[in-house]
């Protein structure tokens, strides 16, 4: 047993010792399912976008589902060997006895908002109506109904949350009425305002929005997830991928906006620069500066998800956060 700690060390510190170097060896395949496609996951762009993950070894794709449980279960079922998906559902999985952990946070405010149709004026003007979310039982899903909640309204009888999908189908489910409101993000809420097809209704993403609505200066949003049965087989893959991780988050705190979009910009083919580094610059005061998980941001996910009654228990921290691989890249 000690040999093979002493190995997992000294591989670990060898993968740290070539953090910013490049790889010589055969680049290992490795797959990463993310709830949806959105700026929430923009460090794991930039990642891929500057051969972050290469530099570690890493040859990695990404697989978009329609919401976060699709995503997940992806993970569960080994098809894929991480998971980019919000640290709510991470928690409801722990609470369904499905046991993972997350090993690097991407975002520590929540980047979503609330878009209304043009019509709509306020949260308690959605009484009666429908409000899209990416699947029911997803981030999207806790949100809009904790949003719902705040505003006086019973997130169990008047409101009706309807899984709608990713950003194509969620516009077009608002813009044809089908729901009067949705939980959007980047760059999603950037185009239907711009096109005036949508009103913001509430938005999530800076500390004063954070005080607001969750009475918290910080929320684990966008997160990186892994089985705890891959993190025992594979530690030093998961070092090599967090290595990545946490040198984007560091590049995004020191780049320009304009090279953020460039960077990222492949990812959300056929939508215009305009909009793309719009959406980096209406997101940029969320994204983490170290990838590791707080306390606090822990406790304000999981309320979050309590309040929205999706979770029936508290889910303690260190059940669902593993922040070794997070401080092993940071030299901590």
């Amino acid at each position: 047993m000690k040999k093979i700690t002493v190995a997992i060390i000294i591989s670990i510190l060898m993968i740290l010792g070539s953090f910013s170097g490049g790889w010589a060896g055969d680049l290992k395949k490795i797959t990463c399912a993310e709830a949806v496609r959105g700026f929430f996951f923009l460090p794991l762009y930039v990642a891929m976008g500057q051969n972050m993950f290469q530099e570690q070894g890493l040859d990695v794709s990404i697989n978009s589902a329609q919401g976060g449980p699709l995503a997940m279960q992806a993970l569960l079922s080994g098809q894929v060997q991480f998971c980019a998906t919000g640290h709510g559902q991470v928690a409801n999985m722990w609470e369904q006895g499905k046991s993972t952990k997350i090993v690097n946070q991407m975002q520590d405010k929540c980047t979503f908002y609330l878009v209304g149709r043009p019509e709509i004026k306020s949260i308690a003007g959605l009484k009666g109506k429908m409000i899209g979310c990416t699947k029911i039982g997803a981030e999207t899903d806790g949100v809009g109904r904790y949003l719902a909640a705040g505003a006086g309204l019973d997130p169990e009888k008047d409101i009706t949350m309807l899984g709608v999908g990713g950003m194509s189908t969620m516009a077009s489910a608002l813009q044809n009425d089908r729901v009067q409101a949705v939980v959007s993000w980047q760059p999603l809420t950037h185009r239907l305002i711009k096109e005036g097809k949508g009103t913001l209704l509430a938005r999530l993403n800076t500390m004063p929005d954070s005080y607001t609505h969750f009475d918290s200066p910080s929320y684990s949003f966008s997160v990186i997830q892994v089985t705890d049965q891959f993190i025992a087989q594979n530690p030093e893959t998961v070092q090599q991928f967090v290595n990545a991780m946490v040198k984007a988050e560091q590049w995004i705190g020191a780049a320009s906006m304009d090279d953020i979009a460039r960077t990222v910009a492949p990812f959300f083919a056929g939508m215009d620069f305009d909009t793309i580094r719009q959406s980096v610059i209406e997101d940029s005061g969320a994204f983490t500066k170290t990838g590791i998980v707080t306390q606090k941001g822990h406790d304000t996910a999981v309320a979050v998800f309590t309040a929205a009654k999706i979770l029936k228990k508290e889910v303690p921290f260190e059940a669902i956060v593993d922040n070794t691989f997070t401080k092993n890249a940071l030299g901590q």
